[in-house]
């Protein structure tokens, strides 16, 4: 393993906390130091006692604005050098204008996607002369191993470089503590064999898997375009025209895997990926089951993500296509409404909502959608999966009838 050089550091000084974790986030995949203010003041403090190498700042902050605080920043000859890039949802050439004459060296306009971002500091670091960020870097089963973009119970996602192909790829490694766990192995190869299983624009592709030094890999592709949850972190909700077709995505890549019985069972915002041009990719198939073989988990044992589950998964129930339908529409009621359709102060008492009581509807938490999207969605949140709509296909012929 070989180590590089030290990261550069990037101050996020955004006044609303869900967005500066969603760049945090980002900006430390690809290895970057990150610093965070909640406004311009805090920003200045920060600076004071910190070397900066980048300056990402909104443009609307209490205290002290994006440009106001650039003025600062630019004024000063020990910091006068460090690019600067305003964030604004502000669409106006006048705040364009105004940002650009006090110094910034680059204007991103909200929403923001990932990839643009990390271009954009790439971009903004180099015409310094600071290098981008390499982080250690290790040969494992043939690939230049870089920094963990991603991590879960049983394994650890990062990005790596096939030479051969010339491309970037995501490996997932079982973590150094599993090696010796059956179970853990058997569910590792298990969530191959399920991406493995059906080749489609909407599930993660698989290029290959393997074996080093006893920890089992997955190869596939490196997905640039963020997930939902970011998504939702930065808007905290979707309007309808952007809802519909992430959902009938979805459920084209759902019909195919319950085509191949296959059910994946944690369905939820994090596991929602994007490509390049936006469409919706299913990821994360570690707990996904085959429709016919019995759960591997212990007795007793719920998995999943508790504000996603469907109530039968509360119940023990085999495997059906059903709950990744009801999970989905747990996923569409959040987006359109900002808040899932049950939360509690504890795990007992979202459990118990999700088994007894009835969701709220979308009106009544003051979202204006078609009436009909809606009698969908709450189809999809039916306690008896008999009520639901009965496969993924069902659902796609009811929104297209929208």
């Amino acid at each position: 393993m070989s180590v590089a050089m030290s990261m550069p550091t990037i101050l996020v000084a955004e006044d609303q906390q869900n967005l500066r974790r969603v760049y945090t986030r980002h900006l430390e995949k690809e290895g970057y130091r990150v610093l965070q203010a909640e406004d311009g003041q805090a920003a200045i403090e920060v600076l004071e006692s910190n070397q900066v190498d980048l300056v990402l700042s909104d443009l609307m902050m209490p205290r002290l604005d994006g440009i106001a605080l650039c003025g600062k920043v630019k004024a000063n000859p020990a910091w006068a050098k460090i690019p600067f890039i305003i964030l604004t949802a502000q669409t106006s050439s006048e705040k364009q204008v105004e940002g650009l004459d006090c110094g910034a060296d680059d204007y991103i306009l909200k929403p923001i996607q990932p990839a643009i971002l990390l271009a954009r500091v790439r971009s903004a670091l180099r015409r310094t002369g600071i290098a981008t960020p390499v982080a250690e870097t290790m040969e494992f089963g043939g690939l230049s191993l870089h920094n963990c973009i991603g991590s879960g119970t049983y394994g650890e996602v990062y990005l790596a470089r096939d030479s051969e192909l010339n491309r970037n790829v995501a490996v997932k490694i079982i973590r150094r503590e599993f090696i010796g766990d059956t179970q853990a192995r058997e569910r590792f190869l298990r969530e191959a064999k399920a991406m493995c299983a059906v080749r489609h624009p909407g599930v993660v592709s698989v290029h290959a898997v393997g074996e080093h030094d006893g920890r089992p890999y997955i190869v596939m592709e490196h997905l640039t375009g963020g997930d939902l949850a970011d998504r939702l972190a930065e808007k905290r909700l979707l309007p309808e025209g952007e809802v519909v077709p992430i959902l009938l995505q979805v459920l084209d890549a759902l019909a195919a895997l319950h085509e191949a019985e296959i059910v994946h069972r944690d369905i939820k915002p994090e596991n929602i990926l994007f490509d390049v041009e936006g469409r919706a990719v299913l990821v994360d198939f570690g707990i996904a089951l085959d429709a016919h073989v019995a759960r591997m988990t212990s007795t007793g044992m719920v998995v999943g993500t508790l504000v996603y589950m469907a109530p039968e998964q509360f119940e023990g129930s085999m495997p059906d296509g059903r709950m990744d339908l009801y999970s989905l529409g747990v996923v569409a009621y959040e987006s359109l409404a900002g808040v899932p359709p049950f939360r509690a102060g504890s795990p007992q008492g979202i459990m118990g909502s999700i088994l007894s009581e009835a969701p709220k509807g979308l009106k009544e938490r003051g979202v204006d959608v078609n009436p009909r999207l809606e009698e969908i969605i709450l189809r999809l949140l039916a306690k008896d999966a008999s009520e639901r709509y009965q496969t993924a296909n069902d659902v796609i012929a009811a929104l297209t009838d929208l």
